[in-house]
């Protein structure tokens, strides 16, 4: 993870795997009960209740915030995310995150289309 928050390109490269649409609607959804504000590793328990990996729900994170569906903070073991409003559908392929995931030929991305 970057000093800004966001994870560099090493833990990109590392989970190599675009989170798939489902996951990422799922860490949507979470936030979309109130915003969170706690250690990162409750995050990913919270939602790995839900079958999500914590990869998947910290490049989550990344992709809906470059999306700017949610605000995110990274501060090191404590996060901030919550919902921002959004008038329109948003292709969630088109972020960087996901553009350097798509770029190492990753076949199986599924995080496609909007939200």
């Amino acid at each position: 993870i970057s000093s800004s928050g966001a994870p560099d390109s090493n833990f990109i490269a590392a989970a190599a795997t675009m989170p798939s649409r489902e996951d990422t609607v799922r860490v949507y959804r979470l936030l979309q009960r109130g915003a969170f504000r706690g250690p990162i590793d409750v995050l990913c328990h919270a939602v790995g209740q839900l079958g999500v990996t914590p990869e998947n729900v910290l490049l989550s994170l990344q992709i809906l915030s470059e999306a700017s569906l949610i605000t995110y903070k990274n501060e090191g073991h404590c996060v901030f995310a919550e919902i921002c409003e959004v008038s329109q559908k948003t292709d969630l392929t088109q972020t960087e995150t996901a553009q350097f995931l798509l770029s190492l030929g990753n076949e199986t991305c599924n995080t496609s289309k909007t939200m």
